[in-house]
């Protein structure tokens, strides 16, 4: 196994944010995303001496379903087939990233260091899964204004700052008008925001805000989801009331996740129960094997359902 792609798991199963035992996953490394048929690992230690994670890989398959892994040499993996060749330039995970786990990590381990405050492992290991959550839901959110920013309407182009709108004009982004898919817009805003930074997104809300959308694209739900990024990345609000936020964001066919992860309605599951303090049951259920290991039954302290309390 590379090194390079045995941090890279190390660090998923260390904030329990992508892999399960027995089930297949992807996870990208050396700008590639590889699939991994089947993964086993075990935690070793506790709170009070540390925690050291195991992993062993037991197949890992190409396209053409061809074990890469010799059975007599269980650790020497040959080199990774290519599942999305053209690259990730916006740095995603794959669309089955699992947003119900995330959010039981985050507000079951949210819980534990108000709780624990003095505990150093629940710090790190919210840390970990807080860092790669913001992470995502930045690079997510930028990238579904640029798809949507397509949708702006015509006799809006006067109105709206001149750099979007000519970017939009030109195809330097596009314009779901003239055929660009979403796809290509992202591509385009990708452009678009490395050469303006973050005044762009300042650009996006007000065109989201001007009148003239109609009630399938755009308009002030957009708005609000584009200065909730700039707000971020202008350091205006802390990583988690962003993540906080983003957890509630819809847009005018619902949840905002769905632009490209695969949405699953345990997350509306999870996001009810940490609203109703029923931690316990969120935590048993939902939450990554190793968060969930980790807890225990302290959630139980300060969980609100009628059995804890």
């Amino acid at each position: 196994m590379s090194k390079t792609l045995h941090q890279k798991l190390v660090d998923a199963i260390d904030s329990s944010l992508e892999i399960d035992k027995g089930s297949p996953f992807t996870i990208w490394t050396d700008n590639q995303w590889l699939n991994i048929q089947t993964i086993d690992w075990t935690i070793n230690g506790n709170l009070t001496n540390g925690i050291n994670v195991n992993i062993t890989i037991t197949e890992t398959v190409d396209k053409k379903d061809k074990p890469l892994v010799n059975p007599n040499k269980p650790v020497a993996i040959q080199e990774p087939q290519l599942i999305k060749p053209k690259g990730n330039p916006w740095g995603m995970v794959g669309r089955g990233w699992a947003l119900y786990k995330q959010a039981a990590n985050y507000y079951g381990l949210t819980v534990m260091t108000i709780q624990e405050p003095e505990s150093d492992t629940y710090k790190h290991m919210l840390d970990s899964v807080s860092n790669k959550i913001a992470e995502q839901f930045s690079r997510y959110t930028d990238m579904a204004v640029g798809g949507e920013i397509r949708h702006t309407p015509t006799a809006m182009m006067n109105e709206i700052p001149q750099p979007l709108a000519q970017a939009l004009l030109d195809n330097t982004i596009g314009r779901s008008q003239s055929g660009v898919h979403r796809d290509v817009a992202w591509n385009g805003w990708f452009r678009f925001k490395q050469k303006y930074g973050t005044v762009a997104l300042l650009w996006a809300t007000e065109t989201f805000n001007t009148a003239g959308w109609n009630s399938s694209y755009g308009g002030k739900k957009w708005g609000h989801i584009s200065h909730t990024l700039y707000m971020y990345e202008r350091e205006l609000i802390s990583k988690h009331i962003f993540i906080d936020t983003c957890w509630g964001l819809e847009h005018n066919g619902g949840t905002y996740f769905n632009k490209w992860f695969q949405t699953d309605p345990r997350l509306q599951q999870v996001l009810d129960l940490n609203l109703e303090g029923q931690y316990c049951t969120m935590v048993d259920l939902f939450c990554g094997e190793m968060v969930k290991k980790v807890i225990g039954d302290s959630i139980k302290e300060s969980c609100l359902c009628k059995s804890c309390s």
